[in-house]
């Protein structure tokens, strides 16, 4: 007889990527049992983040959870009731009474979840359970898959996962929605939909439009869930009571500016790089031609510099260039040109689209590739487009060169229509006073319209009821018109409860993607609820790290207003628990440069200088001498009293490394220094 812990197991149910199902007994208790499929990191983190999310419910259409704990070989698990049925799919096939009381259920538990601002963002058939003899639907699985943020294959036939989910943009309530869409036409057809959507026989045609609609790409399109429960009302036999739905505002859409996109998706075999000042819409537009890109067939990395990986790295997995070995090259411009040989040869069949965001971030020997790259795709298969802030480095890479303009009011009208379909304007002139309003206001900026449209919804200006979006522009000169975004946010983080700024702080003090695991080993009560407020206040936003789910501060705005107000004894507390849950974790040498800091925040020197050190031998076996030289420099204030006799020993690397970049005067000045502090040294 097998057992885990105390529960008998009867049988195995499921074996996914991440956990293990087991039908298990407790007494006479029969439950479910999951558990990660093995003593991974990762895998321990889902669960806990799943059981921590679901045991906040007591609802009659969610699953209820009971105990956690780990087994004894270190793997997450948790128990749940056992529910007598089958995935929806298999309990339906066609239109009845039944299957629309069933669905009612369904929705009225997605309600509930999304109204605790929760977005399950992988509703699949198997997900929602069918008990037939109950007559009783109950939502199952809330494991929360994440998409590649770097590759992803896309096909004609729609999966369950929403389009903007695979466009990275991100996930909302709606995406749920479109999910439930598809699972609706699957039971009514036995198939997969198809786009164009074709009518369903046999079923009235309310639900016909009402599924058509949930398909829609545009999430604005989609009806809301009170907008379902009224059409499957309608449809019902029955009174049933509809659960009260918290509609949050939506992500803003994405506006095409044509003379921009057109000229970016007709490129082959160009490099072109995208001007544009903070919150002017770079970031969206990568991600979106990244979706574009993959309709094409074409293979699409997308990469955010300066967020804790490194460029050359990300690129030698893109390309499946796992053998490069840095250590026998003799000097960068090898390494360079075996990497981008490599890449050419990986498109010689194949149309190749490198996205980076951010090249300004990029550490000049990261700039470097990225301009040997650029310079060598002349009659080949690849196309590199990067976004970048004017900087004199970025011009001098000689590009082709785009910029991004500010919106006109035209423009903001069509955002402002696309994000909120139908939207209702109270005492006013309509839509084009409130566009010319908003656009009078943020001047057109894309960032400040977005935080400006989240700062009425929280002040009430901008509110969904009778099933619609409206603005009441009366309110409006009521409103007081902050100063600027910085204090729009400002706003916003000064309404988090204690948990969620004590999260949002240590974010901004690591300053790159932490994963989730890691945050988990700091906040373990509560830092998977306060990451999902913290990213539905558009605080944080999410990244994929070493394939684990990581989080950042949502823009450089965020960081630099929060940073204000952490004192020196949280500086210290928070950089002391972050160093404990990192090195308690998988430590790999990306995370070196940030324990350095990290220990200088807490005033261990010893290290300090250990993992500064680290972070220089490191770049400068990969032949990025700038980044450590300054790694090294950054070491010698600690040499001289923790380890005195490697202290020549660096001033001469410091003084090769700048020799080596041509630096004769910086060079000669370390030499010097050398000979200065070492009298009577012998150098061979």
């Amino acid at each position: 007889m097998v057992y885990i812990n105390r529960y008998k197991v009867i049988e195995k149910i499921e074996e996914g990527n991440y956990a293990t199902v087991y039908k298990v007994k407790d007494k006479e208790l029969e439950l479910i049992l999951k558990t990660a499929r093995e003593n991974n990191p990762e895998f321990n983190e889902i669960i806990r983040r799943e059981f921590q999310i679901l045991s906040q419910f007591r609802h009659p259409n969610i699953v209820q959870v009971y105990e956690y704990d780990l087994t004894d070989e270190g793997r997450a698990f948790f128990t749940l009731d056992y529910i007598r049925g089958l995935p929806i799919t298999q309990s339906f096939n066609k239109f009845s009474e039944e299957f629309v009381e069933a669905l009612i259920q369904a929705i009225n538990a997605l309600s509930a979840f999304h109204n605790k601002g929760l977005v399950h963002s992988d509703l699949k058939p198997e997900h929602i359970i069918y008990d037939a003899k109950n007559k009783k639907a109950v939502l199952i699985d809330f494991g929360f898959a994440s998409v590649s943020s770097h590759q992803i294959k896309a096909s004609g036939t729609l999966g369950y996962i929403a389009p903007e989910i695979l466009k990275g943009i991100g996930s909302d309530q709606r995406s749920d929605l479109y999910s439930l869409g598809v699972i609706i036409y699957e039971i009514l057809t036995g198939d997969k939909p198809l786009l164009p959507y074709s009518p369903i026989k046999d079923v009235p045609e309310v639900l016909n439009k009402t599924i058509e609609r949930l398909l829609s790409e545009e999430p604005n399109l989609r009806p809301t869930a009170p907008e379902l429960y009224e059409t499957f009302l309608s449809l019902s036999k029955k009174k049933i009571e509809a659960l009260p739905y918290t509609v949050y505002p939506p992500p803003t859409v994405f506006v095409e500016l044509p003379e921009i996109v057109d000229k970016l998706t007709r490129l082959k075999g160009e490099a072109v790089v995208v001007f544009g000042e903070l919150g002017a819409g770079k970031t969206r537009l990568l991600k979106e031609l990244k979706y574009r890109f993959l309709f094409k067939n074409c293979d699409v990395l997308l990469f955010f510099a300066g967020q804790g990986e490194y460029f050359y790295n990300t690129l030698c997995d893109f390309i499946g260039f796992k053998e490069m070995d840095f250590t026998n090259k003799e000097d960068k411009f090898q390494i360079y040109m075996e990497i981008t040989e490599r890449l050419i040869e990986f498109a010689k069949d194949q149309n190749v689209v490198i996205l980076v965001d951010d090249i300004d971030n990029l550490t000049d020997y990261e700039l470097g590739l990225f301009r040997y790259i650029v310079h060598s795709i002349d009659n080949t298969m690849i196309t590199v487009i990067g976004t970048s802030k004017i900087e004199p480095r970025i011009r001098e890479l000689n590009l082709f060169e785009l910029h991004l303009r500010q919106f006109t009011k035209e423009e903001t009208k069509v955002l402002i229509e696309r994000t909120y379909s139908e939207i209702y304007i109270l005492g006013g002139d309509g839509l084009d006073k409130f566009a010319e309003w908003l656009h009078s206001f943020t001047g057109g900026n894309p960032l400040f319209i977005v935080e400006t449209l989240k700062n009425l919804y929280e002040q009430g200006i901008l509110k969904f009821k009778d099933n619609k979006w409206q603005v009441d522009v009366n309110l409006l000169k009521g409103f007081k018109l902050p100063e600027g975004i910085e204090e729009i946010i400002s706003n916003r983080i000064k309404g988090l409860n204690d948990e969620e700024l004590r999260v949002l702080k240590v974010l901004c003090i690591a300053g790159q993607p932490i994963s989730l695991s890691i945050l988990n080993k700091i906040f373990p009560e509560f830092g998977n609820i306060s990451i999902e407020i913290l990213r539905l206040l558009g605080l944080v936003k999410e990244e994929k790290i070493c394939e684990q789910k990581a989080f950042l501060p949502s823009s450089q705005t965020v960081k630099i207003i929060v940073e204000k107000d952490i004192i020196k004894d949280e500086l210290y507390k928070f950089s002391s628990e972050l160093i404990r849950a990192i090195e308690d974790s998988h430590l790999n040498d990306n995370l070196y440069p940030l324990l350095g800091r990290l220990y200088e925040n807490a005033g261990d020197k010893d290290n300090a200088y250990k993992y500064l050190l680290l972070s220089a031998e490191n770049f400068e076996r990969i032949n990025d001498y700038i980044s450590a030289i300054k790694y090294y420099k950054d070491s010698l204030k600690y040499c001289l009293n923790i380890e005195p006799k490697r202290y020549s020993e660096i001033l001469l690397k410091l003084g090769d490394l700048n020799l080596r970049l041509n630096d004769n005067k910086q060079a000669i000045e370390y030499y010097e220094k050398l000979i200065k502090d070492s009298e009577g040294l012998k150098i061979e």
